[in-house]
């Protein structure tokens, strides 16, 4: 009898381990841009709860070229990315929408700059201004120390750096973005770049919407940089967050991404606590 059991429980698993994965509730794997990965979260918690039964949703950071180039090469499931499609992207990934964002500049609380206009954010993101004695506006202690601006960029991976020089630092005439000064320290997250800008009383940065916390937000050509005055379109630092797949999804992927770009009230509350709902 024994041993009749044993075969009886061995067959159930080679049974249940020749079901596909997603009969088993394999996670679906999202990952990619920092910014993007907060409103992932919040909605596949949401997920989860309004339907249990299904697999779960396991999202991770990076930046969106690394979300890009996982869902092509079938790391992720979903790739996250905060930067427009591109041409050099593999043509069969399929981009879609599921909110917008605004890009905020950001100083250290000790220098809290009323405003910055573009012609002063092109000076000091391209290299010309490298004191903050030749900015207007800046703490009067930094200017009487003749501090030098520490300029914090993010690296070539990542979509707010992509969005951050096609808003800010647009080139003339239809040209290419101009480039950001050598000097520049690039940083690989969100997170990272206000951590050094919290830390650095010289500091200047950009950051997304969500990650202001503990920095100084400053006004760009006079408008605020708020939910309400981007999603009101008077602040136009704003860009899209994307959701990409390797092909048309399908299955239970295509189930999640149906549900985030419903408009349903449980998707509109979460993306427009601190995002910009777009469905």
């Amino acid at each position: 009898m024994r041993s009749k059991r044993i075969i009886a429980i061995a067959v159930a698993v080679l049974a249940v381990m020749a079901l596909p994965a997603i009969a088993l509730g394999r996670p679906i794997f999202v990952g990619g841009s920092t910014s993007v990965e907060p409103l992932a979260k919040k909605l596949a918690a949401a997920y989860h709860h309004a339907f249990p039964h299904r697999p779960i949703i396991k999202v991770s950071g990076g930046q969106s070229d690394i979300g890009i180039s996982g869902v092509a090469s079938g790391r992720f499931d979903i790739g996250d990315s905060s930067r427009d499609p591109e041409k050099t992207d593999p043509a069969h990934l399929v981009f879609i929408k599921i909110a917008r964002d605004a890009v905020c500049l950001v100083t250290n609380p000790s220098n809290p700059l009323e405003n910055l206009t573009k012609q002063t954010v092109e000076r000091i993101y391209t290299g010309v201004y490298t004191n903050w004695a030749e900015v207007p506006g800046a703490s009067a202690s930094l200017k009487n120390s003749h501090t030098p601006i520490s300029v914090f960029d993010r690296d070539s991976a990542s979509g707010t750096q992509d969005a951050f020089r096609h808003i800010f630092l647009p080139g003339a005439g239809g040209e290419a973005v101009q480039q950001v000064t050598p000097r520049a320290s690039a940083l690989a997250s969100n997170g990272q770049e206000r951590a050094a800008v919290q830390g650095t009383p010289g500091g200047i940065g950009f950051v997304s919407l969500a990650f202001t916390n503990g920095v100084h937000t400053v006004p760009y050509e006079g408008i605020p940089c708020t939910l309400h005055n981007a999603r009101s379109g008077q602040y136009r630092g704003t860009r899209n967050f994307w959701m990409v797949t390797h092909h048309v999804p399908k299955g239970q992927v295509l189930k999640f991404l149906r549900w985030v770009i419903s408009g349903n009230a449980t998707t509109k509350r979460i993306i427009n606590s601190d995002w910009i709902a777009v469905h």
